[in-house]
């Protein structure tokens, strides 16, 4: 991942060299945001121990339990996987006791996206397939198309046949449209699915959709969270050139997702 954004930020400059003092600019904060990761890891080691302590206070309902450790998994996810998928493990077994469905769908969710992630893609269908689709409701529904979305994308980016490379993609198409009819144009997950469409269609408007969600999300880690952002990154770069050469808003906008990504990387 990081030797994707290096070479990113190598290539840029030399491909925008009459915008070069906006890049430097940009690339300071780049910098700067590299240099602080031992203070975003502490920061961040901080925040996880106080949540941490909250499962120490006294007697904890299961309800509570699992709120707590709800929040430890969010903390971890994209952190520590092996720490993530052991609350996410706890709350399953919560949230089967309490015969809580919506919850037990959640946590196995969250699961199969951290297997996902992992690589486990063989563990991550499996559970999917597990998952009784008439019990899944609201927020779930998007997250199940998302999850599968994901299981697709990754192994397209693990494969080495170019056959296989196209059906993945394919199918992942399929669940990005139905995700797309499902959530706001204005909102993360409608950006982070819909852009990396536009791309593989050479739409040159791309930066211009996500340039406006960064406008009203300045201060979020969204962008570039979750599911897709390592294949998204490598998507963009491929056409980076084509679409910011003609765009200083642009250019500050695609490094200030990288920005936000390198933060979200050191957090």
């Amino acid at each position: 991942m990081m030797r994707i954004l290096i070479l990113i930020i190598m290539l840029l400059p030399c491909s925008l060299g009459m915008y070069a003092s906006a890049i430097d600019s940009l690339l300071s904060v780049l910098d700067k945001t590299i240099v602080m990761r031992r203070q975003y890891e502490e920061e961040k080691e901080r925040y996880i121990s106080l949540i941490k302590d909250e499962l120490k206070q006294g007697r904890l309902t299961d309800m509570e339990r699992y709120l707590i450790q709800n929040r430890l998994f969010a903390e971890y996810n994209s952190y520590i996987s092996d720490s993530a998928l052991h609350y996410i493990n706890e709350n399953i077994l919560i949230a089967t006791r309490l015969n809580n469905r919506q919850w037990i769908n959640s946590s196995i969710l969250n699961k199969v996206h951290i297997l996902n992630t992992s690589g486990l893609f063989v563990e991550a269908m499996e559970l999917l397939k597990s998952l009784p689709r008439n019990t899944l409701e609201g927020e779930n529904i998007v997250d199940y198309y998302v999850c599968f979305e994901n299981l697709y994308l990754y192994q397209a980016e693990y494969a080495t046949d170019r056959n296989y490379v196209n059906n993945y993609l394919r199918i992942a198409n399929l669940y990005r449209d139905s995700i797309i009819s499902l959530v706001p144009e204005d909102t993360y997950r409608y950006v982070v699915v819909h852009a990396p469409q536009l791309i593989d269609q050479g739409k040159s408007h791309t930066f211009k959709i996500t340039n406006i969600y960064l406008q009203k999300t300045q201060t979020t880690y969204n962008f570039f969270i979750c599911k897709n952002e390592f294949v998204s990154v490598y998507m963009f770069c491929k056409h980076t050139t084509e679409f910011l050469v003609h765009d200083v808003p642009l250019i500050h906008s695609f490094f200030l997702c990288l920005q936000i990504l390198l933060a979200r990387f050191y957090q």
